[in-house]
């Protein structure tokens, strides 16, 4: 993950700048910050300047010659600068020339208060781009600990990196903000750290958040707070909950518990599940990439398709709903808006279709599964890389 303009500028202290000109280009990485308010020397500046490079300046020296400003921009534009911040001392606005040029490469030029100490801007953007290294060094760790072919003691040699405070039991929770995570992630993870005093870790475009206790009791009562945490910064999140831990030998199956669950919670439509709960999706998840679990859906779900396309029964959406409703035929009926009677005939044509006329429980099994394997199929088709 690396650090653009607009992460900076979601800090306290920027919160009245203004974007002049290059409002495309708030999304440009910063690799290094610094304070120029130099006199511009082509052959020495264009030796230290670097891509990414990100300037806050007042401009002083060109602000008596329009001809130089100009020049100034196009120079750090040209080598290919990040963006900059402009204290506002002497420039409240910019020549059009200057504006058309940022807009034309989507270079950021942004006004800030002179009272603004810079050196706070500074230490911020500095704070930010090393927090981003420390993130990308977990990621590393965790896919190291992840790895099935680790050993023991490499396993442990990981898992102290992270330095954490292992008591009698331990979890883990993936957790994935659906709106604007990268807006509200460290604000999260400095709340969780500081107020219930657990570590998380960004990983996968989510946190990874690992909390131990002694008193088996705490587990439930770290997870509300996790929880309540969370839906306080967000109103579209999923929250995958591991089991509990004794065993540090157990760590890279704690974390998996959490990811999986996670992920299953857009399948189940559930912004919270507990990897003890997901019974059979458990089994299943795993598999997603098999080419066989496809198959098994298919060998069941698409007979009902093709009887469908050539009766208009609906018997797919009355069969999932027959699954959903415990194979309660008043219920279905009333979900799908069609007389009870409707449905047995539906389901009583959909066992014949599966040679299954006689075998109810069968019926229910298979439909069950390929039901469920449809939706982690559907979800996964949906997913964006994470």
């Amino acid at each position: 993950m690396a650090i653009r303009i607009s992460d900076l500028l979601c800090i306290d202290l920027l919160k009245g700048a203004k974007i002049v000109a290059g409002k495309n280009g708030l999304d440009n990485e910063i690799k290094r910050v610094a304070f120029n308010d130099c006199p511009l020397d082509l052959d020495v500046n264009s030796k230290i300047i670097r891509s990414g490079d990100l300037y806050i300046n007042s401009l002083y020296i060109v602000k008596d010659n329009k001809e130089q400003l100009i020049n100034f921009f196009k120079f750090y534009i040209e080598n290919r600068s990040a963006g900059i911040f402009i204290i506002d001392e002497y420039f409240k606005e910019f020549p059009q020339e200057v504006i058309t040029m940022a807009n034309t490469h989507n270079y950021p030029i942004i006004l800030i208060d002179n009272s603004t100490p810079y050196a706070e801007i500074i230490n911020a953007a500095i704070g930010m781009i090393l927090f981003d290294q420390y993130d990308t060094i977990a990621e590393m760790k965790i896919n190291n600990i992840l790895d099935p072919y680790i050993t023991p003691e490499e396993m442990v040699k990981v898992i102290e990196y992270f330095n954490i405070d292992f008591k009698k039991h331990y979890s883990a929770a993936f957790i994935k903000i659906n709106d604007g995570f990268l807006k509200k992630d460290r604000l999260i993870r400095n709340e969780l750290e500081n107020i219930y005093n657990i570590d998380s870790y960004k990983y996968r475009n989510g946190l990874l958040a690992f909390f131990s206790y002694d008193d088996s009791k705490k587990y439930s009562v770290l997870i509300s707070q996790i929880s309540s945490l969370i839906n306080k910064h967000s109103n579209s999140y999923n929250i995958g909950i591991s089991n509990s831990f004794s065993d540090i030998m157990d760590f890279n199956h704690c974390i998996n518990q959490c990811i999986c669950a996670c992920y299953l919670c857009e399948t189940t439509d559930k912004s919270i599940i507990y990897y003890n709960t997901l019974n059979i999706y458990k089994i299943l998840y795993p598999m997603k990439e098999k080419l066989f679990l496809k198959e098994y859906m298919e060998e069941i779900l698409k007979p009902l398709e093709e009887y469908d396309k050539v009766h208009k029964l609906d018997l797919i959406k009355t069969v999932e709903a027959y699954i959903n409703n415990d194979g309660n035929y008043k219920n279905t009926g009333l979900e799908i808006a069609q007389h009870e009677n409707t449905v047995r005939y539906r389901i009583s044509a959909a066992k014949k279709i599966l040679d299954l006329e006689n075998n109810h429980l069968s019926f229910i099994e298979q439909i069950s599964i390929a039901f469920k394997i449809k939706k982690i199929l559907d979800k996964k088709r949906g997913f964006k890389a994470i």
